[in-house]
């Protein structure tokens, strides 16, 4: 079977695009498009029932989870312009939303 350059860049970028799923993500069955959302953190709170916490050295609000809440957590409701970060605890994540509050 042959493919032209253009079916293999498409089969590249579509496999590439379903290997982003990183630890806050569920399992696949509830990943839904993998698309992201514009979800606000209060919003993404809400829904998986976690706090929006202020981080005090720079304002940025910040949204803290353990790798067991990690399972209920569709990968299409974290923003893409949102970082996930170890918090200091191998089991515990920081979902750094890049939104500040001014003081």
């Amino acid at each position: 079977m042959r493919i032209t350059k253009e079916q293999l860049k498409k089969l590249i970028i579509e496999t590439i695009d379903e290997m982003r799923i990183d630890t806050v993500s569920g399992y696949t069955d509830n990943q839904g498009s993998l698309g992201h959302t514009d979800m606000t953190p209060e919003q993404f709170a809400d829904k998986y029932d976690l706090d929006v916490e202020i981080r005090p050295e720079d304002g940025m609000k910040v949204i803290y989870h353990w790798d067991d809440d990690a399972w209920r957590i569709k990968a299409s409701d974290v923003p893409s312009h949102w970082d996930s970060e170890n918090a200091g605890k191998p089991e515990k994540r920081v979902f750094e939303t890049n939104e500040f509050i001014r003081s």
